[in-house]
């Protein structure tokens, strides 16, 4: 059975589907910094095959894939399968797939570097919004400050929650979140606001 999350994840056939991933990415193409880092999730079924094909298409390099564990994932309860207890993000560079050095790699710890990270999903976990399919935000905040440097602009246009752009701001970055559902771009505003309100009063501290 598959997961519903929503009108905005459905579409008639898998080639809508793919044709609509491949506009979009034409898209981060045109508007993303030459050499500059993006990372996409994608199912199981498809994250390699579009890795392969964004490379071939000349839009992106394919650096290496960004799995996340979930180290509580959800019961099985009908027990035909394994349970679902990764995602895979897609690390990709805008180059035109000419396999050029990313644009910034901030290489922080030996621990927080792998390409493997885990979390907790749930309210016991690193969940914080009502969203069906919330990113964790500290992973986030890791990717952000890897590939992004203080001031830089970090772009979300599913943005969802705005967990992205919540990371972004607390790691010193802008943050551009675009979402079309009304319910969620109120979740992001409050949100936003908490933090914005939050670094005023950490900044009004330090100056005290």
């Amino acid at each position: 059975m598959r997961a519903d999350f929503g009108e905005w994840d459905k579409f008639p056939t898998e080639e809508v589907y793919l044709d609509f991933v491949f506009k979009v990415c034409a898209e981060y193409r045109r508007i993303l910094k030459p050499n500059a880092s993006m990372v996409l999730f994608f199912g199981y079924r498809h994250a390699g095959w579009i890795a392969h094909e964004l490379q071939r298409r000349e839009l992106f390099t394919f650096r290496m894939p960004l799995i996340w564990v979930k180290d509580n994932p959800q019961p099985s309860y009908k027990k035909t399968s394994f349970r679902s207890a990764y995602e895979m993000g897609l690390w990709l560079i805008n180059d035109g797939a000419k396999h050029a050095q990313p644009r910034t790699f901030n290489f922080l710890t030996q621990a927080r570097m792998s390409n493997v990270m885990s979390y907790l999903i749930g309210r016991d976990g690193h969940k914080r919004t009502q969203h069906p399919t919330e990113k964790p935000e500290l992973l986030t905040r890791r990717l952000v400050e890897i590939f992004t440097d203080e001031g830089d602009i970090v772009l979300d246009n599913f943005a969802g929650g705005g967990t992205t752009g919540v990371a972004a701001f607390k790691a010193g970055r802008n943050a551009i979140s675009i979402e079309r559902e009304a319910k969620y771009v109120a979740m992001i505003e409050k949100r936003q606001k908490a933090v914005e309100a939050r670094l005023r009063d950490q900044r009004n501290d330090k100056r005290a």
